[in-house]
């Protein structure tokens, strides 16, 4: 089948995926014209660019630029699910003819703490949410669906869900679909909006002694509301396309090479988060002592450095948007 505008659009909606979000989810996903209105943009320095932020000032800021609410309220962090659509950019893979990405980024105003979980002798298993760990204005989530353009079929290849930086492909008949559809049924974490095939307490990282093992983990479950946008009327949106012999005009704010959010006081943070990570390992090892409790924080506030971000950089500035998925099924 020929690719054209027509047939990637019908494509897109064809495998547009269905998210089960968590029942306790506070933050939801959001239309970027709604969040727009609530930021400012501001310099590296955090001077103001503007205050009247929509997609021509996005497109023309720098890269060190960033996007900061005015003020932190819960209508600026709840986002907007019933009007949230899926942004989708469809891009030729890079040293793959023929192989096309349709990539779905999910946009949340925000993103909540991270959970800190303890195995104790492979028995106990208890979590808690430690905050500031994880939290930063402004979130970017994706899934990419493989279709490969040299069938006539434009057969699919696989489904990639992505969790904090990685990810995991899942083959044309491993993963999970929505009723008679070819649709993948996914589900995002709690806070993080990580993307999973399947419900249950995800192990992110984890390190400590022998016996007693404490890491990050993302906390999915199958009962709370469904984000889908085709059965809202939000449906796709179709911002950008980098497919050979297809003529596109790009949204003007994919061209935002900057972030959604205002950089972590990396010192300040890491402190409150070891503060708080100290706090948590006297509830997990409850009247067990001291021994492993200063270690093991200060461990965990290393190990877990990457989890104390500032606002994520635009999609258009990462490798996937370029390239497409830098692995295979």
């Amino acid at each position: 089948m020929p690719i054209d505008i027509k047939t990637l659009t019908s494509l897109a909606n064809n495998y547009a995926p269905q998210i089960h979000l968590n029942k306790h989810e506070l933050y939801y996903p959001a239309p970027i014209d709604w969040y727009l209105p609530k930021v400012d943009l501001l310099a590296q320095d955090g001077s103001l660019i503007t205050s009247v932020v929509d997609e021509n000032a996005l497109s023309t800021a720098n890269s060190s630029d960033h996007l900061k609410m005015k003020v932190r309220s819960i209508d600026s962090e709840q986002g907007d699910l019933t009007n949230a659509p899926y942004y989708v950019r469809i891009t030729d893979v890079a040293n793959s003819p023929g192989m096309i990405d349709i990539q779905y980024w999910f946009f949340y105003a925000f993103n909540g703490c991270s959970a800190v979980g303890a195995d104790i002798l492979d028995i106990i298993t208890k979590v808690i949410e430690v905050p500031p760990l994880g939290e930063h204005q402004g979130d970017w989530e994706h899934v990419t669906v493989r279709i490969n353009g040299n069938t006539s079929d434009n057969e699919l290849v696989g489904v990639y869900t992505a969790q904090h930086g990685w990810g995991k492909w899942h083959k044309k008949n491993e993963y999970n679909k929505v009723h008679d559809t070819v649709r993948p049924s996914l589900y995002s974490a709690l806070h993080t909006h990580a993307t999973y095939d399947s419900p249950g307490i995800k192990k992110i990282k984890a390190i400590g002694p022998t016996g007693f093992d404490i890491g990050l983990l993302d906390q999915v479950d199958k009962k709370g509301q469904i984000w889908d946008p085709l059965s809202t009327g939000a449906g796709i949106d179709l911002v950008s396309v980098n497919v050979t012999g297809v003529d596109f005009s790009d949204a003007p704010w994919t061209n935002f090479q900057g972030h959604w959010g205002p950089p972590t006081d990396e010192k300040e943070t890491v402190t409150t988060a070891t503060n708080d990570l100290v706090d948590a390992l006297n509830k997990i090892k409850s009247g067990s002592g001291d021994e492993y409790r200063q270690d093991i924080a200060a461990a965990m506030t290393n190990a877990f450095g990457v989890f104390l971000p500032g606002g994520p950089s635009s999609p258009s500035a990462k490798k996937s948007w370029q390239e497409g998925e830098s692995t295979s099924p």
